[in-house]
């Protein structure tokens, strides 16, 4: 099995947003909701799963310049809607060894400052599963 460094992450917005090159950490995490239907008589749990949900929260180097970091990400987040979202490990070149992953999510958290003396100036922000649709896994 090949092994990798996240040297190249790859994340889309809106379609437009290309933020790659302020990426400093990208974490896409995907879960189902539970649903327990065990019944009387039974040695152990039945489940199926519910609705699946999916979160992504990154760290970026912000940039207050006109068209960069913080305005794309404000208007956004601001717009209080669901955006696209496009997500690669390894560049934007989507294949067998890169996966892409789609959906639809809502940026719900977004902290334009987090200064501290002497650092460099790092953002977060929090999206959330939005648009009724599942996270989609495409090699292709």
């Amino acid at each position: 099995m090949a092994k990798s460094a996240s040297t190249n992450v790859y994340i889309l917005l809106g379609g437009t947003a290309d933020i790659s090159d302020r990426i400093r950490t990208a974490t896409l995490s995907t879960s189902y909701e539970t649903i327990d239907l065990t019944t009387m008589g039974s040695d152990a749990y039945e489940r199926l799963a519910g609705l699946q949900d999916y979160t992504l929260a990154i760290t970026l180097a912000q940039d207050f310049a006109a068209a960069n970091v913080d305005s794309m990400i404000w208007t956004f987040y601001d717009a209080g809607a669901g955006i696209a979202l496009l997500m690669t490990f390894a560049g934007s070149t989507v294949g067998a060894a890169n996966p892409s992953f789609a959906g639809t999510v809502l940026i719900d958290q977004y902290t334009p400052v987090d200064a501290s003396v002497g650092e460099g100036h790092e953002v977060s922000l929090n999206a959330v599963c939005s648009g009724g649709t599942k996270l989609v896994r495409a090699t292709s």
